[in-house]
């Protein structure tokens, strides 16, 4: 069960007025995060996190000596992460 209050007759934007009343503004930096993604990737921000959320990256430590393990990650995904990365 979701237990996000849901927008109320003020619509969404009285539900974005609510969040932005939060006093360390997290919500509304989320939300601009997400915007943002949206805004430079053209992809869902719920396609954003499904694809990149498996594809992670590892640190062994065996004595001195440290190695990074990662699975290569799709072109998909990668072009998204050189278009977040890319300056204006």
């Amino acid at each position: 069960m979701n237990s996000r209050p849901r927008p109320g007759p003020a619509g969404i934007k009285g539900y974005i007025t609510s969040l932005a009343a939060c006093p360390d503004g997290t919500p509304v930096a989320a939300l601009a995060v997400s915007r943002w993604i949206e805004h430079r990737t053209g992809w869902s921000i719920r396609k954003f996190v499904k694809t990149a959320r498996c594809y992670r990256t590892i640190q062994i430590q065996a004595g001195p000596r440290a190695s990074t393990a990662a699975d290569p990650l799709p072109d998909e995904l990668r072009q998204a992460f050189e278009a977040i990365n890319a300056t204006r």
